[in-house]
């Protein structure tokens, strides 16, 4: 379905008037952070970071032409936030000010929308390729789902020929990712100078990524226009809007059903970026390690933080987990607690590990006093196992190629990673048998990095599911990337996939000891003749993939030598 829209099309925006907009933007992002993230320890140093950016934000709009904020509102902008707490918690204040807001953005951005042209599917490419795009990263993605787009974006650059250059919060993270792309600074103001010193605009392409609608803007004139293509992505949305040369605002939604992947979701955005003509297809993930020998000290990398409330568990109930892995896989193990960022992370952390040391021994337990991004992921890199709540060291891990035992919540299924050695269990607050399946699953883990001992009948089969699920995995991102699905290849493998998934029970229960109790049934994989749109079999197969992928059966088989 398309749809236009016209109305009178204003001049382009001054300099000051671009700046100004683009520092109110960050300001109402950072208020949408304190309104909507749940105070709680794991939150409590992006809370005490978006309230220092208010602070700095409201000083430097002060000093500028108020063509969007009169002094007025700024001042009773600043006297709410500086009142909060005393009068009412920041939160409250944050939304209060976040709907006045809203308004004093939309009336400057209404510049009478260009004529727009809304598309709802893949209905906007093919778009040119671009040389250069210029990253936006805004204040509300958290430091896992920026690395997730990272990767999308930095594996997509890679391939399609274009410069990538950024301004981020993070530089470190995508430092993990590229030695190629380009900082140039901080947000929100960074890029701002090469938007307009750009030698060819029509090839230079600018995107301002975030996870949460940080911009109450429908027209998508907070950029210079000089820019050959200005796009706005909302992760948590699933969205992409593109604001083209020829000032055709094409919108576009992730195809229902791809979602239930967050990895998948940010392939597909990332080739709508960045379309290509001349493509090379991603290569496949190798997920083996090198097999330790039996005498060797497994290294678990423990992390108590994340900003998810429910799953900040004391360090008594990690303890508790990793006896239990204790009496399956033996003792010889080192507990590496990472610490915070903060005086008070470090003082959570440093309790955690106390109460490790006190439960498994002091000479089992290292408190790591690691303080940026690239000390925790070479900690990570160098573990047998991560385990820890649902938080950015479990996409460091994938990353790596490390496995990982993750105590995730049901709502945030999309953010695990299919065809890894990795375990995923739902938080239970049945904490003893949560506790029991956790230590299974890592005792399990353990067991297969200190042996080379064959597992019988089932190496075979573990060998043939890695092959064929990371086969079809690579399949899906090439056709949310290209639209294009290899039948012949679906035929071949498809078949292989069912056999193993049919005998999935048996397969967990004689694996290995350690494997009792695991989860087995999973479903038939979808038909390609029960499907006549290719799309619809292809999100059939995303939702199949992704539940047998991140299955007990699936970790298991991962594991077989």
């Amino acid at each position: 379905m398309i749809e236009e829209v016209r109305s009178q099309v204003h001049a382009a925006p001054s300099d000051d008037l671009v700046r100004e907009r683009l520092l109110t933007r960050e300001l109402y992002g950072h208020l949408v952070v304190l309104a909507t993230r749940p105070l709680s320890s794991g939150n409590r140093v992006t809370q005490e970071g978006s309230r220092r950016s208010v602070d700095e934000i409201l000083a430097q709009l002060e000093r500028h032409a108020q063509q969007v904020l009169s002094m007025r509102s700024l001042g009773v902008l600043r006297e709410m936030v500086a009142t909060s707490g005393a009068t009412a918690p920041i939160r409250v204040t944050a939304g209060a000010v976040l709907r006045a807001l809203s308004l004093e953005l939309r009336r400057s951005c209404d510049n009478g929308s260009i004529a727009r042209t809304l598309h709802h599917s893949d209905e906007s490419r093919p778009l040119q390729p671009l040389k250069r795009l210029l990253v936006s990263i805004g204040p509300t993605i958290g430091v896992g789902d920026e690395l997730i787009m990272a990767n999308a974006l930095v594996d997509r650059a890679a391939r399609c020929g274009v410069e990538l250059e950024l301004e981020t919060r993070r530089p470190a993270l995508w430092s993990l990712r590229s030695t190629t792309a380009k900082i140039a600074g901080r947000p929100p103001l960074a890029l701002l100078k090469r938007l307009r010193a750009t030698d060819d605009s029509s090839q230079t392409g600018y995107v301002f990524a975030d996870f949460l609608n940080s911009d109450p803007c429908e027209n998508m004139t907070f950029v210079p226009v000089t820019a050959g293509r200005v796009m706005r992505w909302v992760m948590g949305d699933s969205s992409l809007q593109i604001l083209t040369g020829e000032r055709t605002l094409h919108s576009l939604r992730v195809p229902n059903g791809m979602p239930g992947a967050k990895a998948m979701e940010c392939e597909w955005v990332a080739a709508r970026v960045l379309p290509a003509t001349d493509y090379a297809p991603p290569k496949a993930r190798e997920t083996r390690r090198p097999v330790r020998s039996r005498e060797h000290e497994s290294v678990i990398l423990l992390q108590v933080l994340t900003s998810k409330p429910a799953l900040m568990l004391p360090g008594k109930w990690w303890a508790a987990c990793i006896q239990r892995a204790r009496q399956l896989a033996g003792p010889r193990m080192r507990i590496d607690v990472v610490s915070g960022a903060t005086t008070q992370e470090r003082e959570l952390t440093a309790q955690a590990a106390a109460e490790l040391a006190d439960a498994l021994g002091s000479d089992s337990v290292r408190h790591l006093e690691v303080r940026s991004l690239a000390g925790v992921a070479q900690a990570v890199a160098e573990a047998d196992v991560v385990l820890g709540p649902d938080t950015f060291t479990a996409h460091l891990a994938h990353s790596a190629n490390v496995p990982q035992v993750t105590i995730g919540l049901r709502e945030h299924d999309g953010w695990r990673r299919p065809a890894t050695r990795s375990f995923y269990l739902d938080f239970d607050h049945d904490t003893t048998s949560l506790t029991a399946a956790a230590g299974a699953r890592l005792a399990l883990i353990l067991h297969a990095t200190r042996t080379q001992e064959k597992r019988g009948e089932f190496a075979d089969q573990g060998r043939a599911w890695r092959r064929n699920l990371s086969r079809l995995h690579q399949d899906l991102i090439r056709f949310v990337q290209e639209s294009e699905l290899d039948d012949a290849n679906l035929r071949e493998i498809l078949p292989s996939l069912d056999r193993i998934a049919a005998n999935g029970c048996d397969i967990l229960a004689r694996t290995l000891t350690s494997a009792r109790g695991l989860g087995g049934s999973l479903p038939r994989s979808p038909r390609r003749e029960d499907y006549p749109v290719e799309l619809d079999f292809a999100i059939a197969l995303q939702s199949w993939l992704h539940e047998v992928g991140t299955s007990d059966l699936s970790a298991v088989l991962f594991h077989q030598e």
